[in-house]
């Protein structure tokens, strides 16, 4: 009998080695792919001038933390005023006087830079053994931003992966993550506009739902060290966006599921504080920083600096966020629809972590909406929604796994062509300023094909 059970034992083992390395290698595949699309799509951006530097807009005002505290060594943020891109202003880029005190403050969290800081500071590195100014700004140090984002863009695509392999078989699973990054704007965040927060919190999203979504189906006990891992990501969430911070409602979802599965008061009690403690002790920095400038360690930091920037609670612009022309998020991103039709197979298949998913997304879409800027500025698509793509890529997946059999297998295919070839003439054209940046309107979408057909 030992000796059976140890042929068994042995034929599983080499079945999941075999099933894991085929695993490895097509997501490994896709990730090399990407890459490579990355690479040459940021040749052709900057090759043929259709983007600034891509330190710029919002990403200078992530990105202003690392010069400052490694090269200035100071929180003043003189070398991001030195440096702005021709033609910006400090507004433009976040950087504006407290009121009252005149001292410099970055309305941006800090959590981008931080996520940042192995690139910049290889970047630094670079440019001192090659002889070029060390200013935080030049060849070296734009080429590191992208590459970062692309970096973070594949992290967040083999975490996503592996969360839906929690579920789902490994095609389905590489088709969607497939779709999530080439049928979405995700792509566009790693690349056009690498330097803006969403890429990071694509890659922090998706880290999060593989530690809650396989932890929950092995149903043991989680381990210290993830809860430790659990509570620095879900405060990443927090300090790369601060408007993220419901986020943490999935992670409250899988500590309380798991309660009430053992009811194990002391390890529920536990858990909870050490994860929590992890949380705060991410955002202690943000914290601090606004402290150290403002006396105060809660703010918010777009009235710190003047701007009468604030939340419509009672009026949000849902049906424009949601639908319009000009950024309507699912009008724009036509997957999404994919992921609104899994809902209700997400609540079932997922329990109250599916539950806690489908609110996230719902505060989510009602923050962006309330937001008094809801199209968020120039801006390719709803780009707050890429933050919240792999829930959708977790709900999508729910069709995709209908539509993956041999009877339907043709309409899959058809469904992922016109997906990713829509979002690509889509971007191709914002690009290339077919598109405006903002205030898109029906005239202008109408004269698409015939522009793209002049390009080709």
């Amino acid at each position: 009998m030992d000796v059976e059970q140890a042929t068994v034992s042995r034929f599983w083992a080499n079945e999941t080695q075999v099933r894991w390395s085929a695993e490895t290698r097509n997501i490994a595949l896709l990730v090399v792919l990407t890459v490579l699309a990355a690479v040459f799509s940021c040749v052709h951006i900057y090759s043929k001038h259709l983007n600034g530097p891509p330190i710029r807009s919002d990403g200078f005002g992530y990105y202003a933390y690392l010069p400052s505290v490694f090269i200035d060594h100071s929180l003043e943020l003189s070398s991001a005023l030195k440096n702005m891109p021709e033609g910006a202003t400090s507004y433009a880029v976040g950087i504006n006087p407290v009121n009252g005190t005149g001292r410099n403050f970055n309305k941006y969290a800090v959590g981008t830079a931080l996520l940042q800081s192995p690139f910049f500071l290889s970047a630094h590195v670079l440019a001192g053994v090659a002889g070029e100014p060390q200013t935080g700004y030049s060849r070296f140090y734009q080429i590191a931003n992208t590459v970062s984002a692309i970096s973070y863009l594949c992290i967040g695509m083999i975490f996503l992966f592996y969360a839906l392999r929690s579920s789902y078989s490994a095609g389905v699973s590489l088709v969607t993550v497939a779709l999530s990054v080439f049928g979405t704007n995700v792509f566009h965040y790693a690349t056009y506009d690498a330097s803006f927060s969403h890429v990071y919190q694509f890659a922090l999203t998706s880290i999060l739902l593989y530690l809650l979504m396989t932890a929950r189906r092995s149903g043991a006990r989680p381990r210290r060290g993830w809860v430790v891992a659990v509570g620095v990501v879900t405060g990443l969430i927090a300090l790369t966006r601060m408007t993220n911070a419901p986020f943490a409602l999935l992670t409250i979802a899988f500590f309380v599921e798991r309660w009430s599965k053992d009811r194990d008061l002391k390890a529920f009690v536990a858990d909870g504080l050490l994860a929590g403690a992890c949380v705060l002790l991410v955002l202690f920095p943000q914290l601090l920083y606004w402290k150290h400038l403002t006396g105060h360690w809660l703010v918010n930091a777009y009235t710190v600096v003047g701007e009468d920037a604030k939340f419509f609670w009672t009026h949000p612009a849902l049906l424009d966020f949601l639908f319009s022309i000009r950024k309507g998020a699912l009008l724009w991103t036509p997957l999404l629809i994919l992921g609104v039709i899994g809902l209700p197979a997400l609540a079932r298949r997922q329990g109250m972590l599916g539950w806690a998913m489908i609110l996230v997304l719902a505060l989510h879409v009602y923050i962006c909406a309330s937001w008094y800027c809801w199209p968020f500025g120039g801006s390719f698509g709803s780009r707050p929604m890429v933050d919240v793509m792999p829930i959708f890529a977790i709900s999508a997946a729910m069709i995709v796994n209908q539509l993956a059999t041999p009877r339907r297998v043709a309409m899959l295919t058809c469904l992922v062509a016109a997906l990713v070839l829509l979002n690509w003439a889509l971007m191709y054209s914002y690009w290339h300023g077919f598109i405006p940046f903002d205030e898109t309107d029906l005239a202008t979408l109408l004269k698409l094909p015939a522009r793209l057909r002049a390009e080709f």
